[in-house]
């Protein structure tokens, strides 16, 4: 799959870009969180329009797909699941990362692409269990991704590994392939990148992290 062509004669919508990470204490969620040696389950984009709405976009591992839904109903029913389930929204501005209209465009349009055709990367998260704790990497495909790698492919250069980012190149000197970040390896590159740690355009000028 690659990036749909966008007629950037058009005006594109104004939006602005978060990512969020969640911590669910059921099966799945305690399941991956230890797979990937972290505190949080999953991670998802999230734009918000000009008139305010949020949609989200994530790799969900019961639907086996790459789900868009309405962020407040999404966020809402989360929190009422369990007490316990924790969320953090990490908004990524504008005046620091330098993207404009042209590159939400692109982000979204190949958000867009994903539904309904990338499925979830079940297999990837032994994958990741793998290359955690003994540095093996396995074979990953863009037709099969797990919510962290689609985050970070999606802010980042999509279906090329090698391609300039589009807003924010959330891997690190560790996690440094799209299938090998994970939930918590992308909010600590955020977290570097918002506080002036990290360069967003190379994972190689970031703090080496211990996972």
């Amino acid at each position: 799959m690659k990036y749909i062509p966008i007629d950037l004669s058009k005006p594109p919508a104004d939006a602005e870009l978060s990512i969020y990470f969640m911590r669910s204490y059921d099966f799945s969620g305690d399941a991956i969180a230890a797979l990937c040696d972290g505190s949080w389950s999953h991670t998802g984009l999230m734009v918000q329009d000009l008139a305010g709405k949020c949609i989200v976009y994530e790799a969900i591992l019961a639907d086996n797909a790459i789900d868009k839904r309405d962020a407040i109903p999404r966020f809402q029913s989360f929190l009422a699941d369990d007490p316990r389930n924790r969320l953090c929204i990490l908004p990524l501005p504008r005046a620091l990362l330098g993207y404009a209209d042209a590159e939400i465009d692109l982000v979204v349009h190949y958000a867009e692409a994903c539904v309904g055709d990338v499925t979830y990367a079940t297999g990837a998260l032994l994958g990741l269990a793998f290359a955690q704790r003994l540095g093996i990497n396995l074979p990953d495909s863009p037709s099969k991704q797990v919510c962290s790698e689609f985050v970070a492919r999606v802010l980042g250069g999509g279906d090329h590994e090698a391609a300039a980012p589009i807003v924010c190149d959330l891997r690190d000197d560790r996690h440094n392939a799209y299938c090998l970040v994970t939930p918590d390896s992308v909010f600590r590159r955020a977290c570097a990148v918002m506080s002036g740690v990290g360069d967003f355009t190379n994972p190689a000028i970031t703090r080496r992290t211990p996972f």
